[in-house]
């Protein structure tokens, strides 16, 4: 089925410049001193040099010198141990402040994931997804940590250029020219910068989705006797990613290499022009000295303009990419102002990793409140729900009302709409038209529609690899005897007898130690477990035997009324239903009790038939 198109504004979108100062706003303080100290950090490298002037100049024995050479020498040593405590600190602020920015992305990027329609498939698989996360987050990172080195560097540049005008303003200048240079190489060479970064991240993701998909798919492989062509095609794409990713290197160090060989250049120039200024205007030792210190500087000082140039390109990669993945082409969500829990403390204000001292009997569940039970049923009213996919199929403007404590079953061929409704109620896919809820508008159904409000078990449910307790509590508070009456609900007590670790046991990836009944049964208790006030509950008891479903919704009957709003074609629930909805095409084809539609609905009758 092709996904559904999520309803999208027009946001203009600020730019990778934008986004990055976006990103910088977010502790601005915490910026402003790591900036200042980075800033002192590269503007404090004039120092050494100009005490090593002094030196030269004391040695030559000039009236300009401060003191002798024992006291430049003690000037210098006390710089020395000034600096590494200076350094040591600035360490500190910019780790926590490339931290901060990492994590805001990446917390951000999952927050703009999970705030999507829910039945919405990611852009990219999931193990794309979390490299995108982790890779994209740290470019990002790097940019804007190596924004101090060039605010640094613009200091220092500033100060070098003041002091050595002083000196000679011409030498000055012929040591300045190679920055010129190298911006321009790499203003020209940017775009392709991003060519191949692009290109080298797209066969990245080829091949790591490829992967993850063989892995998923392994049973399949193996039956189709396909190992020798799932191999081939692998190394396929792995082949093409390591020459992608080749160019992108090779690309990177031409440019640096041309940076550097610039450099050199110019250096060899100012050497030429400082030797004939000695011969000429009387430069001193130590002027010679300042000179050279500075170049030194100013030349790693070029290249790196030369490569953030480039970086700030990749980054631009990066952030597009993360765009993609969170389906937001502004780039806004990925810089939000969203609260971070830095330094050990939980949302909760607990150490983040002590125990609470709540816990369950249960063999080790850790637990945390849960919502107050025996919440009245709830009334549910749906007025023109429309939810398209790409192929123009869906649901159609559909109309109803579940009153509270109604049992209501939704049925209809396949591909009639049925999913796709309970979904759309629940904003987990993108829909129009209107919900209330006792008579009240939901404004956003996806933050509504969850327990205590709702529950709900789809036809495919998703147990984790852990224990049957676990899957079912997932850090609810819930007593012992509240599970248990869950476990009766489902049917599930017998089974649980019958294994040796009884809730303990633990049921492997995804469920896979289940039979597809068990799977159903130990999500259908997870959400009984909940006591919602509305039930949404999508084909539970299409794996199980006729048996087993009739006591399974026997005992939900009995246990006094609910609201809940199902999807089936089994008789065994169509019996039970105060109302039945039958979809044909994405519409309302019939409605009444069974028995009415069994006299008036062809759909119906063919639908019970069968």
């Amino acid at each position: 089925m092709s996904s559904p198109r999520p309803a999208t504004t027009k946001v203009e979108a600020p730019g990778t410049l934008g986004l990055i100062g976006r990103l910088m706003a977010y502790r601005p303080g915490l910026y402003a001193v790591n900036a200042l100290l980075w800033m002192f950090v590269h503007a404090a490298f004039i120092l050494p040099g100009l005490l090593v002037k002094a030196f030269f100049d004391a040695l030559e024995g000039r009236p300009t010198a401060p003191g002798t050479t024992g006291t430049v020498l003690l000037l210098i040593a006390a710089f020395t141990l000034a600096r590494i405590a200076h350094i040591y600190v600035s360490a500190l602020v910019d780790i926590l402040h490339r931290f901060t920015m990492s994590s805001l992305v990446r917390a951000n990027s999952f927050l703009a994931i999970l705030r999507l329609p829910g039945a919405l498939p990611l852009a990219a698989s999931p193990t794309e997804a979390l490299d995108y996360i982790k890779e994209d987050a740290a470019q990002i990172e790097d940019s804007i940590s190596w924004t101090l080195d060039v605010l640094g560097s613009a200091v220092f540049t500033i100060v070098a250029l003041a002091v050595l005008v002083g000196i000679d303003a011409l030498v000055t200048l012929i040591a300045f020219a190679p920055l010129v240079l190298v911006v321009a190489v790499a203003k020209r060479a940017e775009d392709r910068v991003g060519r191949y970064r692009e290109a080298a991240r797209s066969a990245s993701e080829a091949a790591t989705g490829a992967i993850g998909e063989a892995f998923g798919a392994v049973q399949a492989i193996k039956a189709a006797g396909a190992e020798e062509a799932a191999l081939r095609h692998l190394s396929g794409l792995c082949e093409t990613r390591k020459r992608r990713a080749l160019a992108d290197a090779l690309f990177n160090q031409l440019l640096e290499s041309i940076y550097h060989n610039t450099v050199g250049i110019g250096t060899g120039i100012l050497l030429i022009a400082v030797s004939a200024r000695i011969a000429s205007r009387g430069f001193s030792l130590g002027d010679f000295s300042l000179f050279v210190f500075c170049l030194s500087f100013v030349s790693d000082y070029t290249t790196f303009w030369g490569g953030f140039l480039a970086h700030f390109q990749q980054t631009r990669v990066a952030l597009e990419r993360l765009m993609g993945l969170v389906r937001d082409a502004s780039g806004l969500a990925l810089v939000e102002a969203t609260p971070l829990h830095i330094g050990g403390r939980g949302r909760a204000g607990h150490d983040v990793g002590a125990p609470d001292s709540r816990s369950s009997s249960r063999r080790g569940l850790e637990v945390e409140p849960g919502p107050e039970p025996g919440p009245e049923p709830a009334a549910l009213q749906v007025e023109g729900l429309s939810c398209l996919h790409d192929s123009g199929r869906g649901i159609h403007d559909l109309s109803f009302e579940v009153g509270a404590g109604e049992f209501v079953v939704v049925t209809g061929r396949i591909g009639s709409g049925k999913t796709t409704l309970l979904r759309a109620l629940q904003g987990l896919l993108p829909s129009k038209g209107a919900i209330l809820l006792d008579g009240r508008a939901v404004a956003d159904a996806a933050a509504t529609f969850v327990p205590p409000t709702s529950a709900y078990t789809p036809q495919v449910p998703r147990l984790f690899s852990d224990s049957i307790a676990e899957n079912i509590v997932l850090g609810l508070a819930a007593g012992d005897e509240a599970l248990a009456e869950a476990l009766r609900e489902a049917v599930l007590e017998e089974d649980l007898a019958g294994m040796p670790e009884g809730l303990a046991t633990r049921i492997g990836p995804r469920g896979l130690k289940l039979s597809g009944g068990q799977l159903q049964r130990t999500a259908a208790a997870r959400m009984f477990l909940r006591r919602p006030r509305i039930y949404f509950i999508d084909d539970m008891s299409s794996a199980l035997d006729v048996a087993t479903e009739e006591r399974l919704w026997r005992r939900f009957a009995e246990s006094g009324p609910r609201t809940c709003l199902a999807v089936s074609h089994r008789r065994a629930t169509l019996a039970l239903a105060d109302q039945v909805l039958v979809l044909a095409e994405g519409r309302i084809a019939a409605r009444g009790r069974p028995g009415e539609l069994l006299d008036s609905s062809e759909e119906f009758r063919r639908l019970w038939g069968s």
